[in-house]
């Protein structure tokens, strides 16, 4: 799955090849989000909040999701110019044919894990009970390598699409466990004095990697190497 992106991220030294800004003023930058703000986006807000954007010759749109594939859509519908991608989305959108590429890393290591309830004490736990999903890919693929890593396969749990509800389900009983980002909903659930066990995903049978990319649409790239180095530089 990964060996489309090594070329993908290959192609952003092209970015090093553009031009500057126009001088016109700075240059609109849809981006869109991946999930709902978060701290993993607190350099997007600061660099906004600080100006260094416009200093850069661009300014900075936010678009938060909706859903949770909302920032694949709209970068390959043309309604942004850039989107926070998992970098599981990036690779699967690539094979399916879209032809986006990253352009950098927003967070370099793995965020995403397996959030149960704390009687929950291993992965062969979760044996038919129910774990919620977003409903993006990547869920599958974390879920799948967190179970395997104790010999359980992915049919033999009973997945739940829960969308961006992971805190409210899990408390609520609707799941047994989430695949969630344990540095966002895992704070969040810790926080309500909720029990939890955390299997994060790079220490339950998966490597480190850069969870969170940058992705333009490869005509983006092509077109405006300059606009898309300068949001990176924001």
């Amino acid at each position: 799955m990964f060996r489309p992106l090594a070329a993908t991220f290959l192609l952003s030294a092209a970015i090093a090849a553009g031009c500057g800004g126009s001088g016109e003023g700075p240059q609109p930058v849809r981006l869109a989000l991946d999930f709902q703000p978060n701290a993993v986006h607190s350099g997007v807000y600061a660099a906004i909040r600080d100006g260094a954007d416009e200093r850069r010759g661009v300014s900075l749109e936010v678009r938060a999701p909706s859903s949770s594939t909302d920032s694949l859509k709209l970068l390959g519908a043309g309604r942004a110019d850039m989107a926070v991608v998992d970098i599981h989305d990036l690779a699967l959108a690539r094979e399916r044919g879209s032809d986006i590429v990253g352009v950098g890393a927003l967070v370099q290591r793995p965020l995403a894990a397996l959030i149960a309830r704390d009687e929950v004490r291993r992965p062969k736990d979760l044996i038919g009970r129910r774990v919620g999903v977003t409903g993006l890919p990547s869920d599958d693929a974390v879920l799948r390598a967190v179970l395997g890593s104790d010999g359980v396969r992915l049919s033999e749990v009973k997945r739940v699409t829960i969308g961006f509800s992971a805190v409210p389900a899990l408390i609520a009983g609707r799941v047994d466990a989430v695949v969630t980002f344990w540095n966002a909903e895992g704070v969040v659930l810790r926080r309500r004095g909720v029990g939890t066990r955390e299997f994060r995903v790079d220490r339950y049978g998966a490597p480190r990697y850069p969870e969170l990319v940058l992705a333009v649409e490869r005509s983006t790239l092509r077109e405006r190497p300059g606009l898309v180095r300068d949001a990176l530089a924001a």
